[in-house]
C-alpha cells in the first residue's frame, strides 16, 4: 500500500549516535533553543519488521500500536509503505490511519471502551473492524454502528508481564458464550477474537495458552452458528531481538500451527508496538536546572561542603513522567542520562527530575552520576515507553 504523505527523513551516514546528536544541539543552541526532541533510526524499525514476519512467519498482517508507543508520523508511515496496519485506539488516531491512507482492512479499533464522539468517527471514515468485552459495549455499537465487524477481547493471562494489561480489558473465558449470545441477538457481526499478553511477556508459554484458549472461543462461536476469520494475538514482545524473542516466536508458531494451521482461512493479526520503539529512538533532553542538596535539606547553588558524601546534586530536565517518562508511574524502570561530553570526573549521588511541580516528576533517584551543569544536552536510549513527545528529528 502506498502513503500520501511524503516524510521529511535525514538520510545520515558514517556518524556516530553522538556526532548526530552534538551537530543537532549545536544547532539549536545557536538558536537559544532547548526543546527536548528524539533521534528515530528508522533502519531499526524496518528490520524489526522484516525480522518479525520472518520468525513469526504465522502471521499474515501486522498492525502498528499508533499512538501509544509510536505516534510520530515518519515511524508510522514508514511502516505504512511496508505494508503495516495501525491499531488505533480514539478518534485522533484514527485521522492519522487515515492521513497515511489505510483502508478499513487495514486498522483495528482496539479500544474495548470506545467514547461515543470516537466511535462516530470510525463509522465516518467507515473504519468497520473493532474489539469489544462486555455486554454494555455491544449496546451501544449496535445503537451507533451496527455494520461494525467485532472482535471479542479475551482474557488471558498476562502474570508474566511488566505491564499488565487484563487489569482493564479483556473477557473472562466463562462470560465468552453469554457475549456471542447477545451479539448474535443483536443482529451485530463478529469475526473473531484477540488478546494481549502484557508489555514486555517474559513468558513464551503464555502466547501458546492464549492461542490454544482462542481456538475454544472459536469452537464456541463455531457451535453458534458464527464464523470467525480473524485471531489477533496482540504484541507483548521484547523490544531487542533476543534469545527470549526467539524463543517467543517458536513457540508462537506451534501453536499457531496445531490450533489455526495455514490452510484454516483464519487470517493471523499481530499488534507490535514498543517492539518497533523501544530500540529505534533516542530521547535527547536539556539539563534546565541543577542544585545542590546537603542531608540537613540546606542547598545551595555554587561551591561544594567539605564533606562531599552528605550531598546530593539534583538535576531537573525538561522532560518528565507527564510525557516520555511515563511509563515510571507504571513500571519501576531505571533511566540513566548519558551525557554527551565524556570526563573522568567522580560521581556524586544524583537525582533527576522533570520539569514539571509535581513531587511524582521523578525520572532518577539517589543513583551516582558524574557531575553535569545547566544548559548541558543528556540523551536516553532503549527507551521504553508508553507515550512520547512530539519533538522527532
Amino acid at each position: 500500500m502506498a502513503c500520501p504523505h511524503q516524510v521529511s527523513i535525514d538520510v545520515i551516514r558514517s556518524k556516530s549516535l553522538q556526532e548526530i546528536i552534538t551537530e543537532k544541539t549545536n544547532a539549536a543552541n545557536i538558536e537559544n533553543e532547548d526543546d527536548p526532541f528524539y533521534l528515530v533510526d528508522i533502519s531499526d524499525v524496518i528490520n524489526k519488521y522484516k525480522t518479525l514476519f520472518f520468525k513469526v512467519f504465522f502471521i499474515t498482517h501486522i498492525f502498528l500500536t499508533a499512538m501509544k508507543s509510536n505516534p510520530d508520523f515518519q515511524i508510522a508511515a514508514t511502516l505504512c509503505g511496508l505494508g503495516t496496519g495501525l491499531d488505533v485506539a480514539s478518534a485522533g488516531e484514527i485521522e492519522t490511519a487515515v492521513a497515511v491512507g489505510l483502508k478499513d482492512e487495514d486498522v483495528i479499533y482496539s479500544n474495548t471502551c470506545k467514547g461515543i464522539s470516537h466511535l462516530k468517527v470510525a463509522a465516518k471514515e467507515n473504519l468497520t473492524q473493532m474489539t469489544f468485552d462486555s455486554e454494555v459495549e455491544l449496546h451501544r455499537i449496535k445503537r451507533l454502528y451496527p455494520s461494525a465487524r467485532l472482535v471479542l477481547r479475551l482474557l488471558v493471562d498476562d502474570s508474566h508481564s511488566e505491564l499488565k494489561l487484563g487489569v482493564k480489558a479483556g473477557a473472562s473465558f466463562s462470560r465468552v458464550p453469554h457475549l456471542l449470545k447477545v451479539a448474535k441477538e443483536l443482529g451485530l457481526n463478529v469475526i473473531g477474537t484477540s488478546f494481549h499478553v502484557g508489555s514486555e511477556c517474559g513468558s513464551p508459554d503464555a502466547y501458546a495458552k492464549a492461542i490454544e484458549k482462542s481456538r475454544r472461543v472459536f469452537d464456541i462461536a463455531k457451535g453458534l452458528g458464527m464464523k470467525f476469520n480473524l485471531l489477533d494475538i496482540g504484541g507483548g514482545y521484547p523490544g531487542q531481538i533476543n534469545e527470549l524473542f526467539t524463543n517467543i516466536s517458536r513457540i508462537i508458531n506451534k501453536a499457531l500451527d496445531i490450533h489455526f494451521p495455514s490452510d484454516s482461512g483464519v487470517r493471523i493479526i499481530s499488534e507490535p508496538g514498543q517492539y518497533f520503539s523501544c530500540s529505534s529512538s533516542i530521547l535527547v533532553a536539556n539539563i534546565i536546572s541543577k542544585r545542590i542538596r546537603f542531608e540537613d535539606d540546606d542547598t545551595q547553588i555554587e561551591g561544594y561542603p567539605s564533606d562531599k558524601e552528605n550531598m546530593e546534586i539534583t538535576y531537573h530536565i525538561n522532560e518528565g513522567v507527564i510525557g516520555a517518562f511515563i511509563s515510571k508511574l507504571i513500571i519501576n524502570l531505571l533511566y540513566i542520562p548519558k551525557k554527551l561530553i565524556k570526563s573522568n570526573e567522580k560521581c556524586y549521588r544524583s537525582s533527576m527530575w522533570g520539569p514539571t511541580c509535581t513531587p511524582v516528576d521523578q525520572i532518577l533517584s539517589d543513583y551516582n552520576l558524574p557531575e553535569m551543569e545547566v544548559g548541558e544536552w543528556v540523551y536516553y536510549e532503549i527507551f521504553k515507553c508508553v507515550t512520547r513527545s512530539e519533538n522527532v528529528c
